[in-house]
């Protein structure tokens, strides 16, 4: 069975957590490898946000918890293919 990914988890920057601690974050908790964490978060540094990962409802809401535990700041919206 493959799980929709209805949902997206946007990391914001907050200029409080340094480029490796966040990296090793998305690594950890993410799942990330090395070179797509520090993609990442280069973009959230450039830019202010980045949509760090896609899956169901329940899954982001798990991972934006465990991020929120480690003082990330994200926020979950919709995927737009699935606005209607």
């Amino acid at each position: 069975m493959v799980l929709e990914k209805t949902h997206k988890l946007t990391l914001l920057n907050d200029d409080e957590h340094s480029f490796e601690y966040v990296t090793a974050c998305l690594i950890e908790l993410c799942e990330h490898d090395q070179i797509q964490a520090i993609q990442c978060v280069s973009i959230v540094d450039g830019v202010g946000k980045y949509d760090i990962k896609n899956g169901d409802f329940d899954y982001i809401l798990d991972l934006k918890s465990k991020l929120a535990e480690v003082g990330l700041v994200t926020e979950i919206s919709e995927n737009e293919s699935n606005l209607h």
